[in-house]
């Protein structure tokens, strides 16, 4: 049954009737289970509206549907926009920080006094919102996947619960088995509350039931409910306090989402204006500059080769093992001067490909530093145009010269996003990626549009005049369509209603 279906059943008359056996007993506790998440849910969105209008962050967002909902701005929320680019600020559970001397775990967790360390992530304002989009997704799914996990314990809880006096060696045994397939569960678990804070209380629990099990069965009776209580507060570990925090980060995702909605159809609106314009312009960006590809084409077959950047030396096959170990010592010195020699002329050729990723009318001057601030979050709005992606691939070199290659790896990634930020073909690829169901009719007339763009390409290659006209006119017509299906779809509706 799904988390939907249990929180719209009617659950009147069991939370009515007393159970009268173990099933109907642990029904009762996976209900509660889920109307404890509801309810968490429902308080992270009361304390975030309550926050935001305190502080004037009130702000309106888009769902997935093209609804208006409410959100706040996006400073509030930890994101910083520039034009397509989306700076955002994750926070992570600092385990060093949250073991240091003196620290009650337990309470700290319980309180929600968890200590985090921010992390910067930057990416493209579609995948940003398809970003916040997934977490909110993977959040909603972890509840199911925790109620999943947990049934089984529910039933055990409630056999021994029903069990009157005197559980034999048996029952106990199911149980202890049934805990210890719930420990191996959680072995791949990161977050504290389910890797150290259940895990520790599923053992305090079969260390429970073990004592339990040595006592004489007439005796078993007067300590089970004693047990029994730490059956509970496992249950609750697991899911009480796991579904506290995820309703808070599932709604604080969602409006994230929602409000980055809003500047990414802004975004695609402009880029859709600037190809209606110009749709040669569409075209250029839709084949791309030979130059920049062929760079980003050679770094990736380069950085393939080998496992990390430095120059590694050769393994033998058959015949080269059974070489001599002074003919084997020069063999590895003249293979070590070769692929060397072959890094530093790739080195070279980057260095001398430089100029092909200058932006003309662009500033370079401090642009590590201009770069290095964005990767904090912080867009310094001084006036000046930046060249971006010169600084990109600057670093990506630094990365190179340091040997860091899966930094570098992850700097080339950062480059191409650059380079393709603003193609209408990049633009649809993203797009199609868990697309949002109000832009299908956006997406159809602008693939249409790149369409026509390929065709318009090939005409003037074959040197057919009339016909890449016809085409670029084509071209032109579907993203205008393109930006009125937009203005449609997410034209002003009217403003949300004020509700305490």
């Amino acid at each position: 049954m799904s988390n939907t279906k249990l929180l719209h059943a009617d659950l009147a008359p069991a939370a009515a009737a007393k159970p009268k056996d173990a099933k109907s007993l642990a029904l009762g506790m996976r209900r509660q289970r889920i109307l404890s998440f509801a309810e968490a849910a429902a308080n992270a969105k009361i304390a975030h509206r309550r926050r935001s209008r305190i502080n004037g962050n009130y702000h309106q967002g888009r769902d997935e549907m093209g609804l208006l909902v409410e959100t706040a701005d996006l400073d509030s929320l930890r994101v910083r926009v520039s034009k397509w680019c989306v700076v955002m600020s994750f926070h992570r559970e600092d385990h060093g920080r949250l073991h240091s001397h003196g620290r009650d775990l337990e309470h700290d967790v319980k309180a929600g006094r968890i200590p985090k360390k921010a992390v910067w992530v930057k990416s493209h304002i579609i995948a940003a919102v398809r970003t916040c989009k997934h977490i909110r997704q993977n959040y909603q799914g972890e509840v199911g996947r925790i109620d999943a996990m947990l049934e089984p314990l529910d039933m055990a809880n409630a056999e021994m619960v029903a069990i009157s006096g005197k559980p034999d060696d048996a029952a106990l045994d199911n149980v202890v088995k049934c805990l210890r397939a719930f420990k191996a569960s959680l072995a791949d678990r990161e977050v504290v509350v389910l890797a150290e804070i259940a895990t520790a209380q599923v053992d305090r629990t079969i260390d429970s039931f073990q004592r339990l099990k040595t006592l004489p069965e007439n005796k078993r009776g007067f300590h089970l409910k004693a047990v029994c209580a730490d059956f509970t507060a496992l249950r609750n570990r697991v899911g009480l306090w796991r579904f506290k925090q995820i309703g808070g980060l599932m709604d604080f995702s969602e409006w994230r989402e929602n409000s980055l909605r809003i500047k990414r159809d802004e975004w695609l609106e402009r880029q859709l204006i600037r190809f209606a314009e110009d749709p040669v312009l569409a075209c250029r960006l839709i084949c791309g500059s030979s130059g920049k590809h062929l760079v980003i084409s050679k770094a990736e077959e380069e950085l393939g080769k080998r496992s990390n950047a430095k120059i590694d030396a050769p393994q033998f096959d058959e015949a080269g093992k059974k070489m001599t170990r002074t003919k084997q010592k020069a063999f590895r010195k003249e293979a070590r001067e070769k692929r060397k020699e072959a890094w530093d002329g790739f080195m070279a050729y980057l260095d001398q490909m430089r100029a092909s990723f200058v932006v003309d009318g662009r500033d370079r001057e401090g642009i590590k530093e201009f770069m290095a601030r964005l990767d904090r979050g912080i867009i310094i709005n001084d006036g000046k145009r930046h060249d971006v992606l010169y600084g990109q691939y600057d670093r990506f070199i630094t990365r190179l010269n340091e040997g860091d290659r899966p930094s570098a790896n992850r700097e080339l990634g950062i480059l191409k996003t650059f380079i393709e930020a603003s193609s209408p073909r990049y633009i649809i690829d993203e797009l199609r990626i868990n697309p949002d169901p109000y832009l299908a009719p956006v997406l159809t007339e602008l693939e249409a549009a790149v369409e026509s763009c390929g065709r318009y390409g090939k005409a003037k290659a074959d040197n057919e005049g009339a016909t890449a006209e016809s085409h670029l006119i084509e071209a032109k017509s579907r993203f205008i369509r393109a930006r009125e299906m937009l203005i449609d779809k997410t034209s002003p509706q009217a403003s949300l209603p004020f509700e305490d």
